[in-house]
Order: structure tokens, then C-alpha cells, then sequence
């Protein structure tokens, strides 16, 4: 083989090796943890061309619908062309963290870009955040004045008045191992009356006065939509007192690391709660037995618990009725329970790359449900989802209020 035939060969197959991976396109979603299984499913099952390749930081351990930080690689050749690779790098925190990322604010602020994975499982980091998922709507969020701004929503997948994606449910738990008659039904006061104080006897859920055994909140940190959520739904507003585990590896101790915070003020005191849905499910599967705890979770969490060895054990058995009424899909739908939320996405404002627009709506931006965007991935896994609400479900029960319900958050 002479030099020119060398050079021909080797070019044919460096083009050859070019074409076929073509231009990446990556989008970064932050934002809720509490949807985040809703996300992932979406994505694996319903959204590539055939099932996308996944990565976790380090590239060890099994993806799966808990995984907080991963990335997907694959193709989405109807709406990015042939041989052009699709990488989308998920980092969830919490819903209110999200919006401030996406905001992408250059004001002094408590809160950072998301850390995301590259290919090879290293950590992505320095990069802004394209999409949020967030619980709860932005106008109902409080931020610092430094970080006032409005991100841009995309419009909800069916009838006005509200803009969303799903409707998330969350439930009130027990902590693994606490006895069914312990707290079987949890109110707006009982609620009201344990995020003001941290602890509350036992009598105080059973109306048994020879139940002393103390009762401890464990809850979500100020950046979380669920938090969030559980306050306006109950009344108890933002402020809780919450207990934690005493160490990252260490067995719950009754009354330590109890901290109040305001995350309407913003005071710098973040560590008042669990970061992740995840994080919370483990410490209610590890709270040491001779304790009673109670936590509140969306259903996907609740599902899908880990405990801190990572094996699997759902807490569905530990969930409470609220107000009287079972946390299930069905329930929400019929509009008899009412812990959940609307699950919003935003935006960058004024810079949203075409890119990011053809991810969520698909090739076309006229009825995206129609189309093969995420919203279409998002309500074909909702419509099945045994947990979340799909909002062309709620429409279904709902022609009274222009087809769905709007709560006040």
C-alpha cells in the first residue's frame, strides 16, 4: 500500500468515525428532587431513540430512578438530525435552588451551580444550568432582593389556568420500623404544632395521654419545593424546627442538631434539613428503632427508598393519611388529598438556546403534546406513573375549573 492510498484510507475512516457521532448537543436539568423519578423514567423509557447509555459520578453503581446526579447519552434523531448525540446531564438539589440557577444571577448568593457528570463519570463542574423543575410556582418563592428575576416557564401541556409539566404527590412518614399504630393520620394542626416545636409527645397524634414517647421532624432544607409545599398546604408556613442524624454514618439521636430557619429570610443557616428527597427516605429507614420520627416525602421517594447500605426498602408501609385521606394518585385525582404540587419548568429568560426549546417541545412548538419533546416523554410516563399525576388526568376530573384545580402555590 503506497503513502497516498494510506492517506485516503485513514481519512475515509476518520470521517467515517466523525459522522457517525456528528455534533453533540447537551442540555443541564436541575431543579426538584422530588420529580426527579418522573424525569428519569421519562428519559429512559419514552424519550431517545432506543435506550440511552447512563452514567453516575465515578461510573460505579446502578442508575436508577433515586439517582440525583447522572447523565444520559443517546440520539433524538427526529428533532436533532441523524448520527448528532443527545447528552443530558441531570443534578438535582431542591426546587427553590433550581430557580436561582437558572436564573443565573451574578449577585452574591448561598447558592451554586449544579455539579454535573461527564461521559467518563467525572465531575462536570462550572457549567450553568439550562432547566429547572420546580414544586412550586416562582411568584410564590421567596429570593433575596439580589436574586428578584423572572425565569421563563414553559407552557403547561394542556388547558390554562396553570402552567406545568405534572402534578407531584407527597405523603407523611414514619420512620422505618415504627409500629402501624403509632401515627396512622396526621393533621394541619398536629402538622403545625410539630415544625413549631421539633418534638411533640405521642398522645398528641393518638389522643392517649400514657404515650409519652417523644416525636421528631425530620424535613428538607430551605431550598426545598417539598418543604415549601408542606408549609403552604398545612399552614405552618416555612419555618420548622427539624431534627437530624448527629453524623453522616452515626445512629439518630434524640434532640441534637435541632436548628429553627426562616428560608424566607435567608439567614445563611442551610443545614437545617436533608438536601435530597433521597437523603431524607435513608435517615427514615435508619432512624434508630427505639425513636419515632416523622417526615414528610414525595411519593417517588417514598417508593423508592434506599437506606444508607443503598438496598432498597420502600417506606409505603410508614406512610400516614392526611387530614384522613390515603396519599395515592387516585386521591389527588379525585381531588379528596390534597398534599401535592403542581410541577413547574423554567427557563433561562432572554437567552433560551433553540436547542433547549426543540428538547422540551420537540421538532414543533405548536401543541407540544403532539410533538416528541420532552412534555410528550413526560405525560406518556405520567399517564402510567403509579405515583404522579399526568395533568391531562387531573383535565379529566376537572372540567369545573377550566380543567384543573389551582391551588394557591
Amino acid at each position: 500500500m503506497n503513502n497516498t492510498t494510506r492517506l485516503a484510507l485513514v481519512t475515509a475512516v476518520l470521517g467515517a468515525s466523525y459522522s457517525a457521532f456528528g455534533t453533540d448537543v447537551t442540555i443541564r436539568l436541575t431543579g426538584s428532587t422530588a420529580f426527579r423519578a418522573a424525569v428519569f423514567n421519562a428519559l429512559k423509557n419514552n424519550y431517545f431513540d432506543s435506550t440511552p447509555t447512563m452514567v453516575l459520578p465515578g461510573n460505579t453503581g446502578t442508575p436508577g430512578t433515586g439517582s440525583s446526579r447522572i447523565t444520559f447519552i443517546g440520539t433524538k434523531n427526529a428533532v436533532f438530525g441523524a448520527g448528532n448525540r443527545l447528552i443530558v446531564q441531570a443534578a438535582y438539589s431542591g426546587s427553590v435552588e433550581g430557580l436561582v440557577n437558572v436564573l443565573r444571577t451574578t449577585a452574591s448568593s448561598p447558592v451554586s451551580q449544579p455539579k454535573y457528570v461527564k461521559e467518563n463519570g467525572a465531575d462536570d463542574t462550572g457549567t450553568d444550568a439550562d432547566l429547572a423543575f420546580s414544586d412550586v410556582a416562582q411568584n410564590t418563592t421567596t429570593f433575596p432582593t439580589s436574586q428578584k428575576g423572572t425565569a421563563f416557564e414553559f407552557p403547561a401541556i394542556t388547558t390554562k389556568p396553570v402552567q406545568g409539566v405534572g402534578v407531584v404527590t407527597f405523603a407523611f412518614v414514619k420512620n422505618a420500623g415504627a409500629n402501624a399504630n403509632t401515627i396512622a393520620n396526621v393533621t394541619d394542626t398536629q402538622f403545625q404544632a410539630l415544625a413549631g416545636n421539633g418534638s411533640l409527645s405521642l398522645g398528641y397524634f393518638t389522643a392517649n395521654p400514657a404515650d409519652t414517647t417523644p416525636v421528631y421532624l425530620f424535613g428538607r432544607y430551605a431550598f426545598s419545593g417539598t418543604r415549601l409545599t408542606a408549609g403552604a398546604v398545612t399552614g405552618s408556613g416555612a419555618n420548622a424546627f427539624q431534627s437530624l442524624f448527629s453524623g453522616d454514618g452515626g445512629d439518630f439521636i434524640s434532640g441534637t442538631s435541632v436548628l429553627a430557619s426562616d428560608s424566607a429570610t435567608w439567614n445563611g443557616v442551610f443545614n437545617d434539613g436533608f438536601v435530597s428527597g433521597g437523603n431524607l427516605a435513608a435517615s427514615l429507614l435508619n432512624a434508630g428503632q427505639n425513636e419515632l420520627v416523622l417526615g414528610y416525602l414525595g411519593l417517588g421517594d417514598v417508593r423508592g427508598a434506599k437506606n444508607q447500605a443503598g438496598t432498597a426498602i420502600s417506606l409505603l408501609p410508614y406512610m400516614t393519611s392526611y387530614n384522613g385521606v390515603a396519599p395515592s394518585k387516585a386521591n389527588v385525582i379525585a381531588g379528596t388529598y390534597s398534599f401535592w404540587s403542581y410541577e413547574h419548568l423554567y427557563g433561562v429568560v432572554g437567552t433560551q438556546r433553540t436547542d433547549v426549546t426543540k428538547f422540551v417541545n420537540g421538532n414543533t412548538n405548536v401543541k407540544p403534546l403532539l410533538s416528541n419533546g420532552l412534555l410528550k416523554a413526560l405525560d406518556t410516563q405520567l399517564q402510567a406513573d403509579l405515583d404522579y399525576v399526568s395533568l391531562n388526568q387531573m383535565k379529566a376530573q376537572r372540567a369545573g375549573d377550566g380543567g384543573l384545580v389551582t391551588p394557591n402555590f
